[in-house]
């Protein structure tokens, strides 16, 4: 298994070092950005210490309901706590709402600013007026001992909460310190994703993330269907993985076994998933970790159809500010004339919200 993880990481890497866009990238496909969007600001005691300042850029996990009187209410997720955000956006504004605590550890509170408890959120989704909030179920991801990249407890999580249709907030009341009685938690993905015969010796793994280690970031609920996105592990010939299955077995029924996609998406992996009219919006990067902003190649965004595994490049992203790592995707609008997309970044303060236009990808 070590040595099919190892190919893989070795697919992608010789992928990413050959150019700086991904293959397929050319001029004529670069999405150029819409200078709109303000900054995300606001996060609570994001100047007192080094812990919420880290928060102010780790921006992982977007989910949007539908538009209400031309605003977009949505969930933000930060990578680093055990949190999240209702945030709303309207015009270019970015106003971030109220904070719900979804996991807690005992002796630790959950405004501290120095603990280092995370859920590692990566992902969320809404169906309906119900959202859902994905862990990423990863190990650690790049130390040197493989045996210190055990799968962290703490971020195999799934939090579902239900929301007022117009307001976009639980009609419950809730605080910042105290995890509500609605939040609804689930543990058991791991062992729903070990029925897939190539994820079956990797989900539970002692593998650290950046050496082909499993790790969720994108995902959509719809249809009574999970849509699961990985930014790893990569297939054997460089192919990003993709699960479906139904949302059924998240509560513990009986089912048929998850459906393995793989993705062509030029050695990508997946960081971001949101669904559209006929399939899915992919929001593609390195499927390792990609610090080094100078290296970095610009991340892609593609249009999945329904029903295969056929995926079409709307194109690389274009204007986003150095150290920006594209986590998190919303949609804005989806017209006729055009699409309209919203990404935020991980890595940078304020997350740069960048919106991108471009015709519909089903043609």
């Amino acid at each position: 298994m070590k040595k099919t993880i190892e190919f893989a990481s070795a697919m992608a890497l010789a992928v990413l070092c050959s150019a700086s866009l991904p293959a397929g990238a050319d001029d004529d496909r670069e999405l150029e950005p819409v200078p709109k969007w303000q900054d995300i600001t606001g996060l609570p005691g994001e100047e007192k210490g080094p812990g919420f300042k880290k928060l102010a850029k780790s921006f992982s996990g977007l989910g949007c309901g539908p538009a209400t009187a031309g605003e977009l209410h949505c969930v933000l997720a930060p990578d680093e706590r055990t949190s999240v955000y209702f945030l709303t956006l309207k015009d270019g504004a970015v106003a971030l709402g109220r904070q719900l605590p979804l996991l807690e550890v005992p002796g630790v509170p959950v405004n501290d600013p120095q603990s280092k408890v995370e859920g590692d959120f990566e992902a969320v989704a809404r169906d309906g007026n119900t959202y859902w909030v994905f862990g990423s179920h990863s190990t650690r991801r790049d130390e040197v001992d493989e045996k210190k990249c055990y799968p962290e407890a703490l971020r195999r999580h799934v939090f579902r909460f239900d929301v007022d249709a117009t307001t976009g907030l639980p009609a419950a009341a809730f605080d910042a310190d105290h995890i509500p009685a609605f939040v609804r938690h689930y543990d058991g993905l791991p062992k729903i994703l070990s029925e897939v015969p190539d994820l079956a010796k990797v989900v539970d793994a002692n593998i650290c993330a950046d050496a082909g280690g499993f790790n969720i970031e994108g995902a959509t609920v719809g249809g009574g269907v999970v849509t699961l996105g990985l930014r790893a592990p990569l297939g054997a010939a460089g192919e990003a993985l993709a699960v479906t299955f139904s949302v059924a077995r998240l509560e513990g029924a009986a089912g048929e076994a998850p459906v393995l996609h793989r993705l062509k998406l030029d050695g990508f992996g997946i960081r971001d998933l949101t669904a559209v009219p006929g399939g899915h919006l992919v929001l593609a990067g390195p499927p390792t970790s990609d610090d080094d902003d100078d290296k970095r190649p610009q991340s892609t965004l593609w249009y999945w159809k329904s029903g295969g595994d056929d995926v079409t490049l709307i194109g690389s992203l274009a204007g986003t500010k150095k150290k920006t790592k594209p986590e998190a995707l919303a949609v804005l609008a989806v017209d006729a004339a055009e699409w309209r997309v919203l990404v935020v970044g991980d890595g940078v303060r304020g997350g740069n919200p960048v919106e991108y236009r471009f015709p519909d990808p089903r043609r």
